[in-house]
């Protein structure tokens, strides 16, 4: 599916997110932005925002919406192990 007509933008960060795929894959990255929500204390408090903010939704769409939330964060972690690419990026990051 080729979203770049719907979404302009997207063309600038696709291939971003590809050079990310190359070295992380997907249940790395989820993983990262869980351990990252559970261990910084910044983003502990977002997430408790968000599930504060969902509390008055029933729960199926509240937890569609943590879901979305969820998925756009991880979008994000992706984007920035972007900048740790390879062997010598690993080495970096870690």
């Amino acid at each position: 599916v080729d979203f770049s007509a719907k979404e302009p933008g997207r063309k600038w960060y696709a291939p971003v997110y590809e050079q990310a795929a190359q070295t992380y894959n997907v249940p790395f990255v989820n993983y990262l932005t869980r351990y990252i929500i559970n261990y910084d204390p910044r983003w502990q408090e977002w997430w408790t925002l968000r599930q504060q903010a969902m509390g008055a939704k029933d729960a199926q769409q509240a937890d569609l919406q943590l879901q979305g939330e969820l998925n756009r964060f991880a979008g994000s972690v992706e984007f920035g192990l972007s900048k740790y690419q390879g062997a010598k990026g690993v080495e970096r990051l870690f």
